[in-house]
């Protein structure tokens, strides 16, 4: 134990001096484990033991960091996308409303088929409601609770898409399908300029049914950035290594700010 002042500042400065020294290699641990996983192709000269312990900091610190995915794209590039999916949705929505007026008079009836149409109308709404909610910066969980993608969480307790929800795919296909028969139905029951203008509509729902699948998928494959963020195993430095899925490398947030500062 030290037994003056001077024997006690030296005691707290080597303690000082080890907790930086533990903090730059817990960092520097991390970084191995990046460059190690991306150099594929480059032969390991590490031994497998030290290899697979940089794996498992690298694995822990994923698991308990915070997620988040981000638009790629600066500001005025993520507000530009925003605006024209939620114009092409709501374009989608007036055809739609319009297309139900005109074919329920043109067939004299509100047929299955049109109610069907209207599911997908409902689901379009769902869209819009989901277009407004989306942010540049997306913590993964509430990304996954505002989505048309089905999602799961993998081992890194991250919430990923893994493709369109079930429900959508069903009520777009029986769609298409109603829309034909409506068209069949009514030219089968021509009642002059109505039925024109309902054929017309109606081909126009087909194509906005394609086209909003086109925008949305278009808006949010945007989301190819994810961020994991957090402490060192020592608590005593914030590490933050993104991860992009399009080119499936991962960096460190200044490597990768530096090189598209639009990311910031």
């Amino acid at each position: 134990m030290p037994e003056n002042l001077f024997e006690k500042i030296e005691h707290l400065s080597e303690q000082q001096e080890q907790a930086s020294k533990q903090a730059a290699q817990d960092k520097q641990d991390i970084l191995d484990a990046i460059a190690s996983m991306n150099a594929k192709q480059t032969p390991s000269c590490q031994p497998q033991v030290a290899q697979a312990n940089v794996n498992l900091t690298l694995q822990n610190f994923f698991k308990r960091s915070t997620k988040e995915y981000h638009f790629f794209g600066d500001k005025e590039e993520f507000n530009k996308s925003k605006m024209f999916t939620l114009l092409s949705l709501m374009a989608a929505m007036i055809v739609g409303v319009v297309m139900n007026f005109l074919t329920t008079k043109g067939c004299g009836i509100f047929s299955t088929f049109t109610l069907i149409e209207d599911l997908w109308l409902f689901l379009v709404f769902r869209m819009i409601c989901h277009t407004l909610h989306s942010k540049r910066f997306y913590d993964h969980i509430d990304y996954s609770c505002h989505s048309y993608e089905k999602f799961i969480m993998n081992a890194d307790m991250l919430y990923r898409p893994v493709g369109t929800k079930k429900s959508y795919k069903v009520i777009r296909v029986l769609s298409i399908i109603s829309v034909v028969c409506n068209i069949i139905y009514l030219c089968m029951n021509a009642k002059g300029a109505i039925t024109v203008w309902a054929v017309i509509f109606e081909i126009l729902f087909l194509v906005s049914i394609f086209f909003t699948m086109y925008m949305m998928i278009g808006h949010f494959c945007m989301y190819n950035l994810i961020y994991y963020s957090g402490k060192n195993d020592a608590g005593t430095q914030n590490v933050t290594i993104i991860h992009d899925t399009t080119a499936n490398q991962l960096y460190e947030k200044s490597d990768y700010e530096s090189k598209f500062p639009f990311a910031k």
